[in-house]
């Protein structure tokens, strides 16, 4: 049981849920390695969504869509879809922008 207070900072001056007692998962502890190893996952977001489903279309705030970047996420989390079909939906768009970023990286993969 991890809790946290959402606090103004210069990134966010009026966060939604200012000064209120939240719950969450502490990943402050999770190794680096383990972490890499893991890779991004949406399995948090999936198990927040479960828990706080009573929220329906609340939950999916305008900055989710942002972050996320396809209305479809969205509606594969709400019709119960696991991390990993997800994951799959989006592979081909990865294969198509992956030879456009290689000449702006900086450094090798």
């Amino acid at each position: 049981n991890y809790t946290f207070t959402p606090r103004p900072t210069a990134g966010a001056k009026h966060p939604p849920l200012e000064g209120e007692v939240c719950r969450g998962v502490d990943l402050s502890s999770l190794p680096l390695d383990e972490a890499r190893a893991t890779g991004f996952t949406l399995r948090y977001v999936i198990d927040a969504y479960r828990d706080l489903e009573a929220l329906g279309d609340a939950f999916f705030t305008p900055m989710f869509e942002k972050l996320v970047g396809a209305g479809w996420v969205r509606g594969m989390i709400r019709a119960g879809a696991t991390d990993a079909e997800i994951r799959a939906r989006w592979q081909e768009d990865v294969a198509r922008f992956r030879p456009l970023r290689a000449k702006y990286l900086l450094y090798e993969e």
